[in-house]
């Protein structure tokens, strides 16, 4: 990153973000030119090729930084099968010995080393700092753009610091691929890290900050992730469970029960069952979106009882839940038990097992926590299910299609127009931030810009009719749930003075849609009706 002997500069540098920008998961060309100033490429996964100025070739690969000089020209393009993801940062640099030497229409200052790639091997650190300026970026308040700037800091003194250390040290890269190495091959056996440490003649004393300073993982962790995906593997055997633990390093079965439920979040008898489960329920409609993801169909789900129902089924499902069994109460489980057709394993949410009367007594039920990264649910239950496959399918799908998305509002040139989701409830009006459900695919995957004042970290806000001509958008998503209720209350907003002075509305580009498209889950309606 520093040219090694302008390191005594970085003392007196001024680094300046403009911009921050996610690329996630292309799969085909990516061209840009870079304007006056300095551009940062940070790739976290993903391989291909990138071609500079049209003449210099160079690999891509993840975990890599690479900075770019400004008026660059470079196009991208991803290996097939590995599509890449990617932060773009541009910013600028003063330095004042730069200044009195080169002057501004000279090219850019000495102390920045372009067009050559720098490794990061403690990748978990340089995300979360990047996470963080990504929060930061809706907002305009000085002391947001501060902050941002203070985490660009952070983020480039951390890429210096790996880089004076890698060069220092060159030789210990080499000592932990091969500790490495060993791990992948011998994972399975039961060891320390004291043994390790010493069979490579590293110091025990530093042997997990070093190992944590290439990998971004402490060498006892990455040994136990090693040690969970075999044993994830030969669960779907019917192998006794203290042989399995002998073969995944464990001489002690019952402590591979109690690390394997902290690493996994299930034990690994439940995980055993869950991979072999064929009839499968769910107590939470949008439970039904993720097994679909995942090529399931559920055997049996509660009833959806909005006005918009279709034989009590969510109307974009209807069809594909047509062999699902509707269960309504404790009585029709009864009935199924009797009949022999009880459900095998039962998946809930958050709270929605406490509402369904008896289903504490089937034998296997599982309550999955919603967090706010719906993508880390999907993955984490086609591990449990065993459709990992599917689970990968269908986000290349979804990052297909965001990618073409961006690639229209790009030539639309509006992507700096705000857009605003509304959902209008029995009680009150909610404006939704990036930090999950519809938010999160308007701002963070399309990078569309919320109304000045709602954050990308932000779930939603609770407004008064008064407040909305205070965000005015450029586009207003609203949505309710079709009740008679909440049709009239949504009637009565459209006829205010208030709503008919938004910009959104005087534009004709209000787009209403039904109350699931807001639902946390992995599919969702394509189409908008336009009021």
């Amino acid at each position: 990153m520093i040219i090694p002997d302008r390191l005594k500069d970085l003392q007196n540098a001024q680094f300046v973000l403009h911009d921050i920008l996610q690329i996630d998961a292309f799969e085909r060309n990516y061209f840009y030119q870079s304007k006056a100033e300095f551009t940062l490429l940070f790739f976290h996964s993903g391989k291909g090729d990138m071609m500079v100025e049209e003449k210099t070739n160079m690999q891509v690969d993840e975990n890599h930084v690479i900075f770019l000089p400004p008026f660059s020209h470079i196009s991208i393009k991803a290996d097939p099968g590995h599509p890449l993801s990617f932060y773009m940062m541009s910013f600028s640099v003063t330095v004042p010995q730069d200044v009195a030497a080169y002057g501004e229409k000279q090219g850019s200052p000495s102390i920045i080393q372009t067009n050559k790639w720098i490794p990061l091997y403690n990748t978990i650190e340089v995300k979360r700092l990047i996470d963080q300026m990504m929060k930061e970026h809706s907002s305009s308040h000085f002391l947001s753009l501060w902050r941002r700037n203070i985490h660009f800091q952070d983020l480039l003194y951390r890429i210096a610091t790996e880089t004076h250390i890698n060069t220092e040290h060159s030789g210990m890269k080499e000592v932990i691929e091969a500790v490495k190495s060993y791990l992948d091959q011998y994972h399975m056996e039961p060891t320390s890290m004291k043994l390790i440490a010493s069979r490579f003649g590293i110091s025990t004393t530093n042997f997990s900050t070093i190992f944590k300073r290439y990998v971004g993982v402490p060498p006892n962790h990455y040994l136990t992730d090693l040690r969970m995906q075999r044993a994830k593997e030969l669960l779907s055997s019917d192998e006794a469970l203290d042989s399995l633990a002998r073969k995944v390093g464990y001489k002690d079965p019952f402590y591979f029960s109690r690390s394997f439920k902290k690493h996994v979040g299930v034990p690994p008898t439940l995980f055993m069952k869950c991979r072999r489960s064929k009839r499968i329920m769910t107590t939470f409609h949008h439970m039904n979106d993720y097994l679909l993801a995942l090529g399931l169909a559920p055997f049996a789900t509660v009833p959806y009882m909005g006005n918009d129902q279709v034989m009590g089924r969510l109307p974009y499902l209807a069809h594909k839940l047509r062999e699902t069994k509707i269960i309504a109460d404790y009585q029709l489980m009864m009935e199924l038990q009797s009949a022999k057709e009880q459900p095998d394993l039962v998946l809930g949410a958050n709270e929605s097992m406490k509402t369904f009367k008896g289903i504490e007594q089937l034998p296997q039920n599982l309550n999955i926590i919603l967090e706010d990264n719906w993508r880390a649910v999907l993955t984490d239950l086609a591990d449990l299910l065993g459709r990992t496959k599917y689970a990968n399918t269908w986000l290349d799908h979804f990052h297909t299609k965001v990618q073409q998305a961006r690639r229209i509002l790009l030539k639309s040139n509006r992507q700096r127009e705000t857009i605003m989701s509304l959902v209008v409830t029995d009680d009150e009006l909610r404006i939704y931030g990036g930090r999950r459900q519809f938010g999160e695919v308007l701002y963070r995957e399309l990078g569309l810009s919320p109304p000045k004042g709602i954050g990308l970290d932000e779930h939603y806000r609770v407004v008064e009719l008064a407040d909305l001509l205070h965000y005015d958008p450029d586009h207003l998503f609203v949505s309710s749930n079709n009740s008679s209720f909440v049709l009239d209350r949504l009637k009565v907003l459209k006829n205010s003075r208030e709503w008919i002075s938004l910009k959104a509305v005087r534009n004709d580009s209000v787009y209403e849609q039904q109350s699931w498209i807001n639902g946390h889950a992995p599919r969702g309606r394509r189409r908008n009706r336009r009021s």
